[in-house]
């Protein structure tokens, strides 16, 4: 399913890319699966965070500029 315009504006101006990346599919598992919304949600929120906390470190590592045989 599609995301409506201002749906896909307020998830690009709250920066919450994963969430925008992932929608549709999340929603079709969601909607076969049967889940409450509740249930959804918090999987679209887990992936977000899971997705800056992995961002976050490869930034951390790249700016400690480690020698590659360290």
């Amino acid at each position: 399913m599609k995301l409506n315009d201002e749906l896909e504006q307020l998830l690009k101006n709250l920066h919450l890319n994963r969430i925008l990346d992932i929608y549709g599919e999340q929603l079709s598992a969601a909607e076969k699966e049967d889940v409450p919304y509740s249930e959804f949600l918090t999987r679209l929120l887990r992936a977000q965070w899971h997705h800056r906390q992995e961002t976050a470190l490869a930034w951390r590592i790249k700016r400690a500029s480690l020698p590659e045989n360290w």
